[in-house]
């Protein structure tokens, strides 16, 4: 669990949800191999704003110490304004991992997906097409389906799904939007249930909720499995429901609600997915 206005990542075990320690200090996140992979932004608003550039992290699961540090690389088209940006190179959303180690991440400013690759010392952009929105605050949560071989990834506004097949050297091929059953709603966590199963968090489905995509060639057909929620960000899934963060995003984007102001209380909530995933 991470908190986007302090950027500290927190642990809660499942079965002493009354005890929870500090990770370390930074957002979204991945494992793998006893390492916990960080997503460190700077939305400049923020208690640590300006105190590092934007950067993927690497902590030791065990310990909470700092493996590697691995630089957020320039956008290699256009860069937005001075005034966009602050000199920030991108914003890193979210992160999946592929089964040979390969790490990859969205930019929400730039229309990329940026790969670490597995053993590697840098980042490098993976894919950077014209099918994504340019401009900033777009694309958002992925997650791949590796029966398929296929990353998926949403943009926030106006909300769409896209499908990146990947070929057998790890490259990625072009970008292609998916049609809907009905039109995503402010979309932000992204995650792969089973082969073709996606679940989806949806932060304008009546205030915030989780909905079931079944992909099938380019179409997906969408079902709900809630709605009504304090805002959500991101999910994880686990025992066959979808864990989600209301996130309230009112307290984060608006300093006057933060702190001591804001509205308790701030919740993970559980909504079992076994009813639209058949």
């Amino acid at each position: 669990m991470t908190r986007l206005a302090t950027g500290a990542i927190r642990v809660r075990a499942l079965d002493r949800p009354d005890r929870e320690r500090s990770v370390a200090d930074v957002t979204p996140l991945d494992l793998a191999e006893n390492a916990l992979y960080a997503c460190s932004s700077d939305a400049g608003n923020a208690v640590r704003s300006g105190k590092a550039p934007a950067a993927i992290k690497a902590f030791d699961l065990a310990t909470g110490k700092l493996r590697n540090s691995y630089a957020w690389p320039k956008f290699s088209g256009q860069p937005l304004p001075e005034d966009a940006t602050k000199g920030v190179t991108g914003f890193c959303n979210d992160l999946t991992m592929d089964s040979n180690g390969n790490l990859c991440a969205t930019d929400s400013w730039y229309p990329r997906i940026l790969k670490l690759r597995a053993g590697g010392e840098a980042l490098e952009e993976w894919i950077v097409s014209n099918v994504f929105p340019q401009g900033q605050w777009h694309l958002n949560g992925l997650d791949i389906d590796r029966a398929s071989n296929t990353l998926y990834a949403v943009e926030n506004h106006p909300g769409a799904l896209y499908a990146i097949t990947i070929a057998e050297d790890g490259s990625a091929t072009t970008v292609e939007q998916l049609s809907t059953s009905r039109a995503l709603l402010a979309p932000d966590g992204l995650k792969v249930a089973a082969p073709g199963l996606l679940v989806v968090a949806e932060g304008a489905n009546h205030g915030g909720g989780v909905s079931v995509l079944h992909v099938r060639d380019k179409q997906a057909d969408l079902t709900e499995v809630g709605k009504g929620l304090n805002q959500v960000a991101t999910l994880a899934l686990f025992q066959a429901s979808a864990w989600v963060v209301e996130n309230q995003a009112d307290h984060f984007w608006s300093p006057k609600d933060n702190g001591r102001d804001a509205d308790p209380p701030f919740r993970i909530v559980e909504l079992p997915l076994s009813a639209a995933a058949k």
